[in-house]
């Protein structure tokens, strides 16, 4: 051993002379239990009840925290724009009361390793310095590296894992909570909700189209022609804007690997009110060359789906209550899958020669004169009962002409009459008269190559099908509308809401703004030779050989996206359903209508974002249980009373100054304990009226009765 210095000597010798003349006095008092000497260990009444509520608040919070964190609640309306808080006052609110539960925890958890060491050095079970550590641990988690020998000596001890538990809570648990607990953004998933939609009129009601036009369109006198220059005018500009951007998609870089096959063709994008890109989808594939090979000629049939555009605003009215992404300042997103009736716009285009168009075209028939045009109401054009080659393949049938009144006669079959046969380059409308109910609109054309003398007969029509549904997708970075009509999102099908519907049924209303459309597009020119640009380029469309064109649009295609346009401006407070069952074709005022739909709103959230989020769910955890299991303890020794707790640093000091000098730590000399200091078992014992330190092999069995019950109350 080293040698010691002089000074160390000296500072040695007083101490002892000290504790001696210390010990002299205690001696002449008296030792008995009774004595005025005896330090009361007794823990104030008010510190049991303020251990035991913190020990409640502790455990009921934390199993709270817990119960949020595993359920993942959400906060809907009550974190937003328009809630009790914001995202920065849920945030601050949560990470107060984790903190809160973390000072509790640790505190709670101290006291109770603080009883269960007492307890042990008062009932001769000794003690060691490595077990006074544990409580280092906890305040300050730096001394498990800094005190390492004291790890390795209870580290692995019950009381010591428990302790380690204890530090790992008390450094992660505000972490934790950040990210299981604190509400952040998320997408849920999908669940079915009931929306109510307005409804104010029938599908292409063309006065309530007229109407809701001249909203937005200025005043002037014209009373009689305002409502359908408005439409025509607005026709002209969307419908153009719809053609000349589906036509400019048509490069290589856009084109699908498989430009043959009808599903994978360029998909037609159009635009609602400028601020929704609308999806639609082809369905009905009808393959070009084995419809041509079953009629002998060129046959190109498409049918496009288009979404139900009634759905955006219905997704932002009121009544449905759906957090809109202002609402979640600016960050927030949602999708609305509904299942509700699409629209079918449907188009066949076939080839056909000078004869077999013949009795279809007016100029052919005996005794006319063309120099005048005739009017359409007249009984030359409602002549449609010509039978042609091509009835079949259009499904044309005879009707009654007497019987005019009949409003039960297939008008929808009833054949087209066109003026004239157009010349290269030029196309002709139908304008035939007919009793309400025809529900196509036909274009007759013909190739701009003049060595051709074939033509080209298209029809377009409107349907409502029930295989499809409507999706809506709205966040600050855009929306977007679109249908749904694959195998893969069947369930949601208008047709699986309501199995009885058809499948498909015509939109007889459609066919004055077909009409209206196809004359703002210039597609009636042919009649006076006119010429124009956008019927040039939609003639050169026609197909030359049974197969779609690799690079270029057919002319059904293209007439569909000319079309499109009708099914999406203009008409508002549609049905939700394949059917009208109201009185009035116009309601005066809007009616609701239910729907059923799943809906997918981000909203804040807890239960973390990410998948190693989850991890923390060990800590939340464990804090919960280590609560329950101190509350526990806490409310039975409470029965017996609760003892100083010698951890103290008061309390440990003031045994160390009553203690008397030996060589317990004797291995340890100086300040700082030395290796084996850690493993020292030592008891607190009752001598001279005081409690001190002793070691265990120096107990003594007459001091158990003076010390035991100095700890109760």
């Amino acid at each position: 051993m080293a040698r010691r210095t002089e000074s160390e000597g000296f500072l040695e010798r007083e101490h002892e002379d000290r504790n001696q003349k210390k010990n002299e006095d205690n001696y002449s008092r008296d030792c008995s239990i009774d004595s005025p000497a005896r330090t009361s260990s007794q823990s104030p009444k008010y510190l049991t009840f303020g251990l035991l509520a913190l020990s409640i608040y502790s455990t009921v919070i934390s199993g709270l925290f817990l119960c949020v964190a595993i359920i993942g609640p959400k906060y809907g309306h009550i974190i937003s724009e328009r809630g009790a808080f914001s995202p920065s006052g849920a945030t601050l609110l949560t990470a107060f009361i984790a903190k809160t539960i973390e000072i509790s925890f640790i505190t709670v958890y101290l006291t109770f390793i603080g009883q269960i060491i007492t307890r042990r050095a008062m009932n001769e079970r000794s003690v060691t310095l490595a077990s006074m550590t544990m409580r280092s641990w906890v305040l300050q988690p730096g001394t498990v590296i800094t005190q390492w020998e004291a790890v390795r000596h209870k580290g692995f001890t019950l009381l010591g894992l428990l302790s380690l538990l204890a530090t790992m809570n008390s450094l992660l648990y505000t972490t934790s909570s950040g990210a299981l607990v604190q509400p952040q953004i998320r997408v849920p998933p999908w669940s079915h909700k009931i929306l109510s939609g307005a409804v104010r009129t029938m599908q292409f009601n063309i006065n309530d189209m007229q109407d809701q036009c001249l909203q937005a369109w200025p005043s002037y006198d014209d009373p009689e022609y305002a409502g359908s220059t408005c439409i025509i005018v607005k026709f002209a500009s969307k419908c153009y804007h719809a053609y000349e951007n589906y036509l400019s998609r048509w490069s290589i870089g856009d084109l699908a690997s498989t430009p043959h096959d009808q599903n994978h063709r360029l998909h037609i994008i159009g635009s609602l009110d400028e601020n929704t890109t609308i999806i639609p989808a082809w369905i009905e594939h009808t393959d070009v060359q084995e419809a041509s090979s079953r009629w002998g000629r060129i046959v190109n049939n498409v049918t496009l789906a288009i979404p139900h555009r009634g759905i955006p605003e219905t997704a932002r009215d009121r009544r449905n209550d759906l957090l809109q992404p202002t609402d979640l300042f600016g960050s927030g997103s949602y999708s609305v899958h509904a299942s509700v009736p699409a629209l079918a716009l449907q188009s066949v285009c076939i080839n056909a020669n000078r004869e077999e168009l013949a009795p279809i075209v007016y100029e052919t028939w005996p005794n006319t004169n063309i120099s005048e045009l005739p009017d359409g109401t007249t009984d030359s054009l409602l002549s449609t009962n010509n039978k042609t080659a091509l009835d079949d393949v259009f499904d044309w049938r005879d009707i009654q002409l007497d019987d005019w009144n009949n409003e039960q006669k297939p008008w929808s079959r009833a054949r087209p009459v066109f003026f004239k046969f157009p010349i290269p380059g030029n196309t002709i409308l139908n304008h035939t008269a007919s009793r309400y109910g025809r529900s196509e609109a036909y274009v007759l054309g013909r190739h701009p190559d003049r060595n051709r003398t074939d033509y080209f007969l298209c029809s377009l029509k409107m349907q409502t099908t029930s295989i499809c549904s409507t999706r809506y997708n709205a966040s600050t970075s855009g929306q977007t509308l679109e249908v749904l009509c694959d195998e893969q999102h069947k369930a949601m099908a208008y047709k699986s809401s309501s199995p009885e519907s058809l499948d498909f049924i015509d939109v007889v209303d459609w066919f004055t703004p077909a009409f209206d459309v196809l004359n703002a597009m210039s597609l009636n020119t042919g009649m006076i030779d006119g010429n124009g640009s956008l019927p040039r380029t939609f003639t050169s469309l026609q197909l030359q050989e049974p197969r779609l064109n690799d690079s270029l649009p057919s002319p059904a295609e293209a007439l569909v996206s000319m079309g499109l346009c009708t099914a999406l401006d203009l008409i508002q407070g549609v049905p939700f359903v394949d059917f009208w069952n109201y009185t009035s074709i116009s309601l005066g005022k809007e009616q609701y209508q239910n729907f059923n739909a799943s809906v997918q709103v981000s909203q804040y959230m807890s239960g973390g974002t990410l998948t190693y989020q989850k991890g923390f769910f060990v800590i939340l955890a464990s804090v919960f249980l280590m609560n329950l299991l101190i509350f526990t303890y806490f409310a039975v020794i409470a029965q017996v009373g609760f003892i100083t707790d010698i951890c103290e640093p008061l309390v440990l000091f003031l045994l160390g100054y009553h203690s008397l000098a030996d060589d317990l730590f004797d291995e340890g000399a100086g300040i700082r304990p030395q290796k084996k200091s850690y493993a020292v078992p030592w008891l607190v014992k009752k001598r001279y009226g005081q409690l001190v330190v002793v070691g265990q092999d120096e107990a003594v069995e007459r001091d158990q009765s003076t010390w035991r019950d100095r700890f109760r109350f």
